[in-house]
Formats: C-alpha cells, sequence, structure tokens
C-alpha cells in the first residue's frame, strides 16, 4: 500500500500483521522525527557508509518472520560508562522503516510477541577515557608507528558519557556534520541512549 506520511503507514500497521507499507513523499527527518516521538523501545538506527540506505527499528519482537537482526554488545559491560544496557542482546525488529533517498517503506511484524529490552545497572558517572593526556600519548604513538614500520591506517577512539537534554538532536548534528559515516543510536530505554559515528 502506498501512504503520503510515515505517521499515516503506522497508524495502518496497527490493524495488520505482516504489514508492509511504502511511504512517499517521505525524508530522513520525517522518519527521524517519527521514531524519536513514539514511546515504543527498543530504538534502533543503523547507517553504514557503504549503503544510500538508513535502518530506523523499534521494539523487539520473538516473531521469526522478521529476518532483520541487530546484535548490541557494550564494550564492556563491567565499566560503569554501560550501565544500563545489557551485556548483549539481539534485536529483532517489530517495525523497521528502510529509507533511501528514493524510497521508505514501514514492514511490521505483530503477530510475534513483544519482548522487552532488560536493563542494566544504575547510571553512574564516568569520565571522558581516555583522559587528554592518554589520548595525547596514544597519538604520539601512533606517529611513531607510522614513522618506523609499514602501517597504514590507526583508528583510535574515544568515549564520552554525557547527560543530554535530547540525545536525539545531537546524533542529528552528527548523522548531519559527518555524512558519510557510519551512524548508530541504541536507545533500550527512555532513560538510556547509546550512539556514534
Amino acid at each position: 500500500m502506498q501512504y503520503s506520511s510515515i505517521q499515516d503507514a503506522w497508524l495502518s500497521a496497527h490493524n495488520h500483521d505482516d504489514f508492509v507499507g511504502n511511504i512517499h513523499p517521505c525524508t530522513w527527518m520525517d522518519v527521524f522525527t517519527w521514531i524519536e516521538q513514539i514511546p515504543l523501545f527498543p530504538k534502533v538506527i543503523w547507517h553504514s557508509r557503504e549503503e544510500n540506505c538508513v535502518y530506523f527499528a523499534v521494539g523487539s519482537t520473538s516473531d521469526t518472520t522478521q529476518p532483520l537482526q541487530f546484535h548490541v554488545r557494550s564494550f564492556d559491560p563491567n565499566e560503569p560508562q554501560w550501565t544500563g544496557f545489557p551485556a548483549t542482546k539481539t534485536i529483532r525488529p517489530q517495525h523497521v522503516v528502510q529509507w533511501t533517498t528514493d524510497t521508505c517503506t514501514l514492514r511490521s511484524v505483530s503477530n510475534g510477541e513483544s519482548i522487552p529490552m532488560e536493563n542494566g545497572l544504575d547510571p553512574q558517572d564516568s569520565p571522558e577515557l581516555p583522559s587528554k593526556g592518554q589520548w595525547t600519548k596514544k597519538i604520539e604513538h601512533c606517529k611513531r608507528l607510522f614513522e618506523e614500520t609499514d602501517i597504514k591506517k590507526i583508528v583510535l577512539a574515544r568515549q564520552s558519557t554525557f547527560q543530554l537534554d535530547s540525545p536525539w538532536r545531537k546524533f542529528k548534528e552528527i548523522y548531519d556534520a559527518q555524512p558519510h559515516c557510519y551512524h548508530f543510536l541504541v536507545q533500550p530505554s527512555v532513560e538510556r541512549c547509546f550512539f556514534g559515528a
């Protein structure tokens, strides 16, 4: 079926099992605003830099007819920055919007049992890792490796924990600033959100 808005397709999806609806016109921002506002968790956004496709997924189901799965793992579930997240989780979403610049399709599997995403521990404050001093040392070490070896590429990453009024707004800023990167967002509950590029 063809729909003129993501909201109309979403309303129809609730009345059908194995729903598939095409939405036109539909911008990335239309879908982003929709997924941010609906009160269903977990939420996942995935964009690969190799594809002109963004997946927006909500809910989790036991229905095995949903072929799309997201495997989510915390880097170290014992570290305080990963509190509130399960150590590992496979999410088989109830509802998925597959968005490209040319197409937008909502697929829903509503005949499976809804599976809530378990919470981890209570949140704790955590520093930026590595610290600025550690980060500087790593960069200097990498410079020496480039000079002394045949290494062509090194990937360094920092992690920061923030309390934000709107993690969604920050995610959009990152998405807009770095459009050709991998982008991901995982929100297991209203209180927790992990995103990056």
